[in-house]
């Protein structure tokens, strides 16, 4: 059975571990290769490693300590100028017009699995894939 993210290779950068295992969850059971990190520093130490093997990137904008999953997306961007960007965050969506790249998405905390995988679709040219029916918020 093919599902919607087959094959896809998705960095989640998140530092709220259930958060990050419910997202890197929803992203597997759509077929996806989901990596998740806990830090910045883990993040680009990753992108350094192979940010052009990736076919997206799930970053939360606010990692704690250290630098914003903004400065992460714009490494990331600077690695592999192609790469989809999607924030997730509890703060305004304004945040992403303001500091984040180009052409990235905002979804707003608490995001459903089915919103999650879609939009990852949507940013990768697999929007006609079949439908997601994933009730549980990440």
């Amino acid at each position: 059975m093919v599902k919607l993210l087959d094959g896809l290779r998705v960095l989640v950068v998140e530092d709220e571990p259930l958060i990050g295992m419910a997202v890197e969850e929803a992203i597997r059971d759509a077929g996806g290769l989901a990596e998740h990190v806990d830090s910045d520093r883990a993040a680009y130490s990753r992108l350094q490693d192979g940010a052009r093997t990736l076919d997206a990137l799930i970053v939360d904008v606010n990692l704690g300590e250290g630098t914003t999953g903004f400065d992460v997306a714009r490494f990331a961007r600077r690695l592999n100028a192609r790469l989809p960007v999607v924030y997730l965050s509890g703060g305004p969506e304004e945040w992403a017009t303001w500091f984040g790249v180009d052409d990235a998405t905002f979804l707003a905390k608490p995001v459903t699995d089915a919103e999650l995988v879609q939009t990852i679709a949507r940013l990768s040219g697999r929007e006609d894939g079949p439908p997601c029916q994933m009730p549980h918020p990440a």
